[in-house]
C-alpha cells in the first residue's frame, strides 16, 4: 500500500462544486446538522423521590450543554450546572442527589433525548457563566471507560474570527420546543466588551433562543462550536418555566406542579473563547481547590453607579483616552465608563439601550453576574461596530433596579470642538499608571486640540479627597501635546489617584494613576520566592520541595511567603500548563497582612499531567510573583499508535497556500468510494465516500473512516492547481494532514 504522495492532476474545480453537491458556505448541510445534533446534550438535575416508604430515582431535562471531545466532556454554562436554586424548592420527600447532572443524548430529531449517563462538573467559572462537565457513570451508576465512549462532538472554532453579519446556528433544549432539539439561525448582531473580561465579553444574534437553550450550541457556518447561549437579556416576562416536582401528588409532573423559570428570551453569546482556559484545565486533568475563595456576600442594596461619561477609546490598562458628549456619523468604537461602590461580587446587573426612544437588545449588556470588586472604574463598550446615526440612552440596573443613565447623541459632521486626550504619567523614573512611593514629581502630557483662549481647569484626587486645583485661560498652540504636573516635597503616599481635566466647565479627559511600594502595590505588598512541594505536613510545612518532582504525581502544592497585604485587595492567582493558561482565580485577599501563602492543584483524573507547571500571582493586576516547576519528563506524550484493523479514524489537518503557507478557506478534501481511482472518477455524488470544506484557517476534518482502509484521495481550490493520489492507507496517514496546493 501506498503512503501519502500527492502528484498534481488536471481536473476542473467548478464542475466538482457543480456535481457533488456541496452546501454553500452560509448554511450547514444536512449531514453537519445531524452530527451536531448528535453532540448537543439536555442536560437536568437527579432527584431521588421517596412514596410509600419506596424511593425512585428521576432524572429531569433543564439546560443544554455541548459535547467537546469523544471521552465525555461537556461545555455549558454555570448556572445549568448549579443546581442550588432547586434544593429550595423541593418538598421533604424529594432529595437532589448532588454533584451530578443527568445527560440527555439525542440520535432522532423527532424523538426526546434519552438520560444515557451521569456527568459531574470538572472547573467552572460563575464570573463568565461556564462550566465543564465530564460523563463519569452510566444510567445504573456503574463508571463509564472514557476510551471506550467515542461519543459524537463538535469541534471548537474561534470566536474573535467572527464578524458582523455571519450566520450563527442555535441547537439546544428549550421546554417552549416541546422536549426535542430544537434548532434556530440568525446572524452576528454585534459585540460588547465589558471591564474584567479580556476581548469579547459577549455576541450578540438576533437568532431566536430562549432560556433553556442555556448552555447550548452554537456553530458558525463551518460547523465550529463559537458561542454558549448565556442567560436572560431584554424580556422581564418569564417565558420558559419548568416543572420538576410532582408537587401535588398525582403521579404526573405538568402544569398543575410549580416550575422554576429558566429565563426569557436570549440574545446573547459568551464567546467560546472565553471557556478555552477551563477547557484545556479539563483536558489536562488539573483541578483546583475551590476552597480559598471566599463566600458571596449577600447583597442588601445601596450599590451606587456615578460620574457616567462615554469615550471614543480605551487604554490597555482600561482607561479612557477623553470624554466626549457626542459623536459624528461612522463612529465605530464607544465605551461608557462609570465609577461605582457598593457592589457584591456575583450580583446581577445589566444595562439598558435605547435608540431615539426604542429598546434595543443589540446594544445592550444582558444581565450578568459582577465580577468586580466592591468600589472602582468599570466600562461597557464596543469596538468596530456599526453605529447608527441616532440618540442612544443607556440605564444601568442592579437586581433589577435602575441606578443610573447617560445619553449620548451619534450623527453629522466631526466637529472642531477644543479636546483634551491620552493622558500619561511619569514619575521621572516610571512611565504609565503605576509610580513609585517617595516620588515629589508626578507629570501628566496629553495630546490637545483645537483649543483657543478657552477656560481650562486641573483637579486632582487622592483616594477621592481633591488635592490641588489649577485654573486658567488657554494661553498655548492650538494643537500639540503638553505637560502638567503635581508635586509634593514630602513625597507621594501609596494610594489611588485622579487628574480630571475641564474646558469650559465640562469634564473634558480624566484617567486614574497609582503610587505603589516596593511590591508593585498601593500597599507595598510582597511575596516571596516560589516554593513548590509535593505536600504539606500538619504545620503547614511544604512536604519534599523541589523544582522538579516525578510522573504520577497526584498533588502539586505551592508555598509563597507574603508581606504588606491587607483583606479586600484583589488578588488573582493563574497557573499554566505548558504555557497553557488552565486556571485562573480572582479573589478578594482575606488571609491577613503576613503570612505564608499555599495552595495547590491536583488531578482530576488519576496523576497530573507531564510537563512544566508555572503559576503567577497578581494583587492588583500587578504580577508580583511567578515560579515554575517540571513534572516528569517536561514534554507531550508520543502521539498514540496506529489504531487496529476494525476501528475509525477522523483524518483532519490543513491546506495550505505552497508559497505563504497560509491557510486556503475553501479547499475541498474528497476520498473517493473503495474500487475508484483519480481517472475513473466522474464527478458525481454517487462516487464520494466523504469529504470536507476548509475553514478560515485552512483547517478541515472528515467523517470517520475505517482504519484499514485504502481509498482514492483528491484536494481542489479555486485558483491553484488539484492535487490527490490513489491507494491511500488511512492508518499510513500522518494526523494532522497537511497538504500544500501550487498557485495556478
Amino acid at each position: 500500500m501506498k503512503r501519502l504522495k500527492f502528484f498534481s492532476i488536471l481536473v476542473i474545480l467548478a464542475l466538482l462544486l457543480g456535481t457533488v453537491g456541496l452546501a454553500p458556505a452560509s448554511a450547514l448541510d444536512k449531514k453537519t446538522r445531524q452530527e451536531i445534533m448528535k453532540a448537543v446534550v439536555s442536560l437536568g438535575p437527579v432527584l431521588q423521590v421517596t412514596k410509600k416508604g419506596r424511593t425512585e430515582t428521576r432524572v429531569v431535562q433543564w439546560g443544554s450543554g455541548t459535547l467537546l471531545t469523544p471521552d465525555g466532556l461537556i461545555l455549558t454554562n454555570y448556572h445549568v450546572q448549579d443546581t442550588s436554586d432547586v434544593v429550595d424548592m423541593l418538598p421533604p420527600e424529594i432529595k437532589l442527589v448532588e454533584g451530578i447532572l443527568a445527560v440527555f443524548i439525542t440520535t432522532r430529531s423527532d424523538q426526546p433525548p434519552k438520560p444515557v449517563f451521569f456527568a459531574e462538573t470538572v472547573v467552572a467559572d460563575q464570573g463568565v457563566d461556564l462550566a465543564v462537565m465530564r460523563i463519569t457513570m452510566n444510567m445504573d451508576g456503574s463508571a463509564v471507560d472514557p476510551e471506550k465512549l467515542n461519543l459524537p462532538y463538535v469541534p471548537i472554532g474561534d470566536s474573535d474570527e467572527l464578524e458582523i453579519g455571519d450566520t450563527l446556528n442555535i441547537f439546544g433544549y428549550p421546554s417552549i420546543g416541546g422536549e426535542t432539539i430544537t434548532f434556530t439561525s440568525g446572524n452576528v448582531s454585534g459585540f460588547t466588551s465589558e471591564a474584567g473580561i479580556e476581548g469579547r465579553a459577549w455576541i450578540k444574534t438576533d437568532a431566536t433562543i430562549s432560556g433553556g437553550n442555556s448552555g447550548g450550541t452554537a456553530v458558525d457556518e463551518n460547523g465550529l462550536l463559537v458561542g454558549v447561549p448565556t442567560q436572560a437579556a431584554v424580556t422581564e416576562q418569564v417565558v420558559d418555566c419548568r416543572p420538576i416536582v410532582d408537587s401535588n401528588g398525582d403521579g404526573v409532573i405538568d402544569e398543575n406542579d410549580p416550575c422554576i423559570p429558566i429565563g426569557g428570551f436570549l440574545n446573547a453569546l459568551r464567546p467560546v473563547n472565553l471557556a478555552k482556559p477551563l477547557i484545556q484545565a479539563a483536558l489536562s486533568g488539573v483541578g483546583y481547590d475551590k476552597g480559598k475563595k471566599k463566600e458571596a456576600t449577600e447583597y442588601t442594596g445601596g450599590a451606587e453607579f456615578t460620574r457616567l461619561f462615554f469615550s471614543p477609546g480605551k487604554t490597555e490598562d482600561g482607561l479612557p483616552t477623553s470624554v466626549i458628549y457626542s459623536a459624528p456619523s461612522g463612529t465605530r468604537s464607544l465605551y461608557l465608563f462609570f465609577d461605582y461602590k457598593g457592589m457584591v461580587e456575583g450580583v446581577t446587573y445589566e444595562m439598558k439601550t435605547y435608540i431615539d426612544g426604542t429598546e434595543e437588545p443589540d446594544w445592550s449588556l444582558p444581565p450578568t453576574q459582577w465580577s468586580g470588586y466592591n468600589e472602582g472604574l468599570w466600562w461597557i463598550g464596543w469596538d468596530d461596530a456599526p453605529f447608527e446615526d441616532a440618540d442612544y440612552d443607556m440605564e444601568l440596573y442592579v437586581e433589577g433596579e435602575m441606578l443610573a443613565s447617560a445619553s449620548i447623541t451619534i450623527g453629522g459632521r466631526p466637529t472642531k470642538e477644543p479636546t483634551f486626550s491620552n493622558i500619561v504619567f511619569s514619575d521621572g523614573t516610571n512611565e504609565g499608571y503605576l509610580l513609585s512611593e517617595g516620588a515629589t514629581t508626578v507629570t501628566a502630557t496629553l495630546d490637545f486640540a483645537n483649543m483657543g483662549k478657552e477656560k481650562w481647569q486641573q483637579v486632582w484626587y487622592q483616594d477621592g479627597e481633591e488635592i490641588a486645583t489649577d485654573a486658567g485661560v488657554w494661553a498655548g498652540k492650538s494643537t500639540g501635546q503638553t505637560s502638567i504636573e503635581l508635586t509634593s516635597k514630602s513625597g507621594f503616599k501609596q494610594g489611588h489617584y485622579r487628574l480630571e481635566l475641564y474646558i469650559k466647565d465640562r469634564l473634558a479627559a480624566t484617567s486614574d494613576f497609582w503610587i505603589v511600594g516596593e511590591g508593585g502595590t498601593t500597599t507595598g505588598a510582597s511575596f516571596g520566592e516560589i516554593v513548590f512541594a509535593q505536600g504539606v505536613d500538619r504545620r503547614g510545612n511544604p512536604v519534599k520541595p523541589n523544582t522538579t518532582f516525578p510522573t504520577g504525581l497526584s498533588e502539586l502544592h505551592v508555598f509563597s511567603d507574603y508581606e504588606g497585604m491587607e483583606d479586600g485587595l484583589p488578588f488573582r492567582e493563574v497557573w499554566y500548563v505548558n504555557d497553557e493558561q488552565v486556571l485562573d482565580s480572582d479573589v478578594e485577599w482575606e488571609w491577613g497582612e503576613t503570612g505564608t501563602f499555599h495552595d495547590y492543584v491536583y488531578s482530576s483524573r488519576g496523576a497530573l499531567p507531564d510537563g512544566e507547571y508555572k503559576i503567577e500571582l497578581y494583587v492588583e493586576n500587578q504580577l508580583l510573583r511567578e515560579g515554575t516547576c517540571l513534572i516528569g519528563e517536561g514534554e507531550n506524550p508520543p502521539p498514540p499508535p496506529p489504531p487496529p484493523p476494525g476501528d475509525e479514524v477522523t483524518i483532519y489537518g490543513s491546506v495550505v497556500d505552497a508559497d505563504t503557507q497560509k491557510g486556503i478557506r475553501g479547499a475541498v478534501f474528497i476520498v473517493l468510494k473503495p474500487g475508484i481511482t483519480l481517472d475513473e472518477f466522474q464527478f458525481t455524488e454517487d462516487e464520494v465516500e466523504a469529504y470536507a470544506e476548509t475553514d478560515r484557517r485552512g483547517e478541515f476534518e472528515l467523517s470517520p473512516l475505517p482504519a484499514d482502509g485504502v481509498y482514492s484521495m483528491l484536494v481542489l481550490a479555486e485558483g491553484y492547481w488539484p492535487a490527490g493520489g490513489d491507494d491511500i492507507a488511512v492508518a499510513d496517514l500522518p494526523l494532522p494532514v497537511m497538504i500544500a496546493l501550487e498557485a495556478k
